[in-house]
């Protein structure tokens, strides 16, 4: 697989060339982009990964769905290379869109997306954030009757808003079903977990490509599972691990800096699939 394309410019590059024509880009403005995408392609999107891992494991049944997307899809990318005898090499951006050889069709993992999804709510890579209120902002009064004034600061949790009852059903219950039946008239800000506007993260989706490709790798080769021994030994039950109704597990939350982790992530077996 060829991630590199000379035709393309990396993120670094784009923004020294855009320093020349934008006087604003000042060096330390561009220390602080990279720094960014550094920190949201390795730290948020590491966490992701052990997200979606610990929901699978307590899931098995998605897990084994998930699968066979993925063995699906890899296949169907191989049969149309291979069909087209084309001599090029796969590249990043081919694995995960792959419009041009499969009729237009934009997600070959629609399972693996929602379930990125569901994960970045339940476990949203940025539990807490601040905002200041411009000084040039007008007085908002909230739905109730709180008021916000210009220079007030703000601290925005979308770990909460992302279980509101009033956006989403069930809002702690793991469904990743939820996503193909969302409505157009849910509310924009209902679900925002790398911000939202013109402060939302700028690595977003490069952490989203990072996390695809990755979990494609390890699902594709390898099956995932509690390690039940460890559970034992932290006295953490399988009905506490999940909770068929309403729950999904929440005893191993840490708040490590920003990011959600699991305070245990070495309760994850991984193990080589038989088929």
């Amino acid at each position: 697989i060829d991630i590199n394309d000379s035709n393309d410019l990396s993120y670094l590059d784009f923004l020294i060339q855009g320093k020349s024509n934008y006087n604003h880009l000042s060096d330390d403005l561009i220390k602080d982009e990279i720094a960014t995408i550094a920190l949201v392609g390795h730290d948020a999107a590491s966490a992701g990964i052990l997200w979606v891992l610990f929901l699978l494991s307590s899931y098995f049944d998605v897990q084994e769905e998930l699968k066979k997307e993925i063995d699906d899809s890899l296949n169907l990318i191989k049969d149309q290379f291979e069909q087209q005898n084309s001599s090029d090499t796969i590249k990043l951006q081919d694995i995960l869109t792959m419009s041009h050889i499969t009729e237009g069709k934009s997600d070959l993992f629609p399972t693996l997306s929602n379930i990125i999804k569901e994960a970045f709510r339940l476990f949203p890579p940025a539990a807490i954030f601040g905002r200041s209120i411009k000084k040039n902002d007008s007085n908002i009064t909230l739905s109730n009757n709180t008021n916000i004034s210009p220079n007030d600061e703000a601290l925005v949790i979308p770990f909460i808003t992302h279980r509101d009852s009033n956006n989403f059903d069930k809002p702690n219950h793991f469904d990743f079903d939820r996503w193909n039946k969302k409505s157009d008239n849910s509310h924009p800000y209902a679900y925002y977990p790398f911000g939202k506007g013109q402060r939302s993260c700028i690595g977003s989706k490069f952490a989203i490509y990072q996390i695809k490709v990755i979990l494609i790798y390890i699902l594709s080769n390898f099956t995932v599972s509690f390690n039940q021994d460890k559970l034992n030994n932290l006295n953490i039950k399988d009905d506490y691990v999940r909770s068929i109704n309403e729950t999904v597990p929440l005893y191993d939350i840490e708040l490590a800096g920003l990011i959600i982790r699991p305070q245990y992530p070495d309760l994850i077996d991984i193990k080589p699939r038989m088929n």
